[in-house]
């Protein structure tokens, strides 16, 4: 699961109708653009709101499709989303290491590669880069990390309750391109449409 906070704005309205060409001008093929973009979210969300916007591989094959976010909070105008599925299969750490969420490799990942891939640069421009608290939180004793300044995250233990009413709202399920890259499927919990659910990141140490 990945986080993000696009900036919301107000729709720039219909364009100016184009001018007629003149006789003494050649008009100039348009280019056309190399990936589509979903629109930009809208001032008028409300929290539990599905929106899409970015894409990424979900279907078994790598079929490409518009990414689903979940308005979790909004703020000043800045929403807080989380993707409605688990899009991917990617290790916290590519080391058996104790790491906090700064220097985690998932969060390298999550900052480049994911980030690349899932949105065009018009929409890159739209994600805020906000400061990430990392306490200290579990029972093995890990000490709290230092702050970062992320793009994209996940949650912590303390965000997951806040933003989820309770452990059925936090469940999702895998989509087909995340169980080709290794996600597991419970066979004991299970959405109310039948798709079975798996476990997702939270950066707490512990």
């Amino acid at each position: 699961a990945a986080a993000a906070e696009p900036a919301a704005e107000e729709p720039a309205g219909e364009p100016a109708p184009a001018p007629k060409p003149q006789p003494v001008q050649k008009q100039q093929p348009v280019q056309q653009p190399a990936r589509s973009t979903n629109p930009a979210p809208r001032m008028n969300l409300r929290v539990g709101d599905r929106i899409p916007f970015g894409q990424y591989p979900q279907g078994a094959n790598g079929e490409i499709e518009p990414l689903m976010w979940r308005v979790l909070a909004l703020e000043s105008g800045r929403g807080l989303l989380i993707t409605d599925k688990l899009i991917d299969c990617v290790k916290y750490h590519e080391t058996n290491a104790s790491v906090t969420w700064e220097t985690c490799t998932l969060r390298r990942w999550m900052n480049s590669d994911f980030i690349r891939k899932a949105f065009s640069s018009e929409e890159q421009a739209r994600i805020l880069t906000v400061t990430i608290p990392n306490r200290k939180r579990g029972i093995f004793g890990l000490e709290k990390g230092n702050p970062t300044s992320d793009k994209v995250f996940v949650l912590s233990i303390e965000e997951a309750e806040m933003y989820f009413r309770d452990d059925d709202d936090r469940m999702a399920a895998p989509t087909g391109y995340a169980k080709e890259q290794g996600c597991w499927s419970s066979d004991n919990y299970s959405l109310p449409s039948g798709k079975k659910t798996d476990w997702w990141w939270l950066r707490s140490p512990g």
